[in-house]
């Protein structure tokens, strides 16, 4: 029967197999090779080198199983597969069960972490979305500043007419730390690559640089 999913789903599938058949009384050696038939070529490979030392005899049971923890490192694998042995130690049924019973729990918290995953990454895209929008429209906004100040002045808002070098380089930085600082934050609330900064302020520079060519050529 082939395993899908994860790799981790893959792992739980075949321990929640093997903890299925010590339960029903059988030696782990024998539990381990039936477990071995049943998923066949699609079993995991650190596995399947368990599984030859002992139906070669050329390891015990529990040798290839140690060899198994230190292969999968520090890791909720590795200790899984420490948790198992201690479980069966104590009886081939009894420890079926009991890890049986770890099991189920690890794949219900195993399934949560997945859905937080999921809704982080649609988060995440979101938050690009909404910085990518905001930095374009920042940058249509620099850009057509000198307009709304001429604008302004013409209505009576204001006092001042023009839009000095000095100003429009205040614009610049304004929005550029606007865009910086508002980035950082929606990032850290997600945990977003920090790339997504410097493509936000590609794009504020781009929509800036374009809209400012387009007015000079219209006026």
């Amino acid at each position: 029967m082939p395993l899908e999913g994860t790799e981790f789903d893959q792992f739980l599938d075949f321990l929640t197999h093997l903890s299925t058949e010590l339960a029903s009384g059988i030696s782990p050696e024998y539990a381990l090779v039936r477990t071995f038939l049943y998923f066949g070529k699609q079993t995991p490979e650190n596995l399947l080198v368990a599984i030859n030392d002992v139906t070669n005899g050329v390891k015990t049971f529990h040798g290839a199983w140690s060899d198994l923890v230190i292969a999968y490192g520090s890791s909720r694998y590795s200790r899984l597969l420490e948790l198992f042995v201690r479980f069966i130690e104590k009886g081939s049924v009894l420890g079926g069960n009991r890890m049986l019973q770890v099991l189920k729990q690890v794949r219900k918290n195993h399934a949560m972490t997945k859905n937080r995953q999921n809704l982080v990454r649609g988060q995440r895209v979101k938050v690009f979305a909404l910085s990518f929008v905001s930095a374009v429209v920042i940058g249509m906004i620099a850009a057509i500043a000198p307009l709304l100040s001429l604008a302004f002045y013409q209505s009576g808002w204001t006092s001042t007419v023009g839009f000095s070098s000095t100003s429009s380089v205040y614009v610049v930085v304004a929005s550029v730390s606007t865009i910086l600082i508002t980035g950082y934050r929606l990032n850290k609330t997600v945990d977003g690559p920090i790339r997504t900064l410097f493509i936000n302020l590609v794009a504020f520079g781009a929509t800036f640089i374009l809209i400012s060519h387009l007015l000079t050529v219209l006026m």
